[in-house]
Order: C-alpha cells, then sequence, then structure tokens
C-alpha cells in the first residue's frame, strides 16, 4: 500500500466512506500515473515498479526505462558524483591571486630562493620596515629589485610595497642603497 493511497484511504474512512469506494480511490490513483524520470512521459503507475522509500510508493523511473538500461546504474552516477564532488571541494584562489602561476620562471626562482635563505638564515630577517620615515615592524614582505639577484632584497610593509609597484619605485631610508626601491621590468 503506497503512503498517497493509504492518506486518502484514511481520509475517506474517517468521512464514512465503505471500502468499496476505497477501492475506487486506488483505481482512480493508478489511472491517474505519473511522469518518468528518463524518458519524460505520463505512465500510469502500474508502469512504475514498488518503492518504499518513495513518496508515492514508486519508483521514480518506469519499468521500460529501466529494463532498457537508459537509466544509468547508481554505481556509476557514484562515480561521477564523487568526481565532481571533488572538483567542487578544491579551493580556488581569488583572481587576484591567480596572476603567481602565470609569473615568469625567474621571478618565481628569485621568490623561491629568497625564502630558502630566510629559512636557512643567509638572509637576516629585519624588524622594522626599510622604506622612508616607515615605523612599521609587522608583516615585512621582500621586494627584489633585480630579479637575477634573489638574494638582494628589500624589507617593506604591505602599504610601501603596493605603493611602491604602483609609482614605480620605493624610496629608501639612509644607509639603504637607493637601487634596492627599483621596481624591477616583468616579462
Amino acid at each position: 500500500m503506497t503512503s498517497a493511497s493509504s492518506s486518502v484511504k484514511v481520509r475517506l474512512q474517517a468521512d464514512g466512506i465503505s471500502g468499496s469506494a476505497t477501492h475506487a480511490c486506488n483505481v482512480a490513483l493508478q489511472e491517474a500515473g505519473k511522469r518518468c524520470g528518463t524518458c519524460r512521459e505520463w505512465k500510469p503507475y502500474g508502469a512504475f515498479a514498488h518503492h518504499g522509500a518513495s513518496r508515492d510508493g514508486r519508483r521514480k523511473h518506469c519499468r521500460d526505462c529501466m529494463l532498457s538500461g537508459r537509466r544509468q546504474p547508481k554505481i556509476q552516477l557514484a562515480a561521477k558524483r564523487g568526481s565532481s564532488k571533488k572538483r567542487r571541494s578544491q579551493k580556488r584562489l581569488p583572481a587576484r591571486h591567480s596572476g603567481y602561476q602565470t609569473q615568469s620562471a625567474k621571478v618565481r626562482k628569485a621568490v623561491q630562493a629568497a625564502n630558502y635563505a630566510v629559512r636557512s638564515g643567509k638572509i637576516p630577517r629585519v624588524t622594522q620596515c626599510q622604506a622612508a620615515g616607515c615605523t612599521e615592524v609587522a608583516d615585512l614582505q621582500k621586494h627584489h629589485h633585480d630579479y637575477d639577484k634573489p638574494l638582494d632584497v628589500l624589507w617593506v610593509c604591505p602599504g610601501h610595497h603596493k605603493r611602491g609597484h604602483s609609482i614605480g619605485i620605493i624610496r629608501t631610508a639612509p644607509g639603504i642603497d637607493p637601487v634596492m626601491g627599483r621596481i624591477p621590468e616583468r616579462d
């Protein structure tokens, strides 16, 4: 007995309608039918196999589609779902970060070499921004003035680094070579 037909039967019995009328109701429900999820045709309920978990007690796909193989088995669908789920869950970088992958090999190698030199202690970490007049001490970034000299870096705060790249030069503090503030040309 399907849940849809059982709820109709309960309502009919509550209204005092006899069992023969509920039988007529069942016949009417089966004649009404539903649309197949694969071929999209309206078919009577008898064309669909029983399925207890479904709301109407019938499968979503008609017997013809199930037998002909038009409906893909659940195993194949699960594999596709898994690969698309993995793709959806991969972290996508915002557009402003995507430029790192398109940088020239020389730029990438210079950045990697400088990072390694800092970790290994070849380049001392500076405690204050080396731009003129700045006393910022947090989040210092390495600025390369020449990518052929990856270990020559100027330590600047993010504000001076961004501003320097937009205007074309970073003014350096007294005692630091002004060439270090030059912005290199990119390939």
